[in-house]
């Protein structure tokens, strides 16, 4: 019983790494503003609906946080300001998220509790 609950959560934990890589491939293709003034209702915008989707969709709303991240002119600070802010397992999704985007420069990613392979190589 324990080894077949084991193998379930193994599954549903290498599907939602497959979401997860097709959502941030899909926001990377869409593309992000380079204006300023854009990237400033962007980033608001963003961060907004992450906290919206907080509760209902992780998937959604860490997205919503990573894109938010992608248009910060320091994204150090903010990632300091999501680990107060944002719930754990939102932050776990969006360590996997930081970690398959070899354009964001962001040092060490604290999400503690982040799952080990995140911040593997694949």
């Amino acid at each position: 019983m324990e080894r077949a609950v084991k193998e379930e959560a193994e599954a549903q934990g290498a599907m939602q790494r497959e979401v997860i890589k097709k959502v941030v491939q899909q926001a990377k293709d869409e593309g992000f503003p380079t204006d300023l003034e854009d990237k400033e209702s962007y980033f608001m915008s963003q961060v907004a609906q992450g906290e919206a989707l907080t509760g209902e969709d992780p998937i959604e709303a860490a997205l919503c946080f990573y894109k938010a991240l992608k248009v910060y002119p320091q994204p150090k600070d903010l990632i300091s300001i999501y680990d107060k802010t944002v719930p754990k397992e939102v932050l776990e999704i969006l360590a996997e998220m930081v970690a398959l985007d070899a354009g964001l420069k962001l040092g060490t990613f604290t999400g503690e509790g982040a799952p080990a392979e995140s911040h593997g190589v694949e």
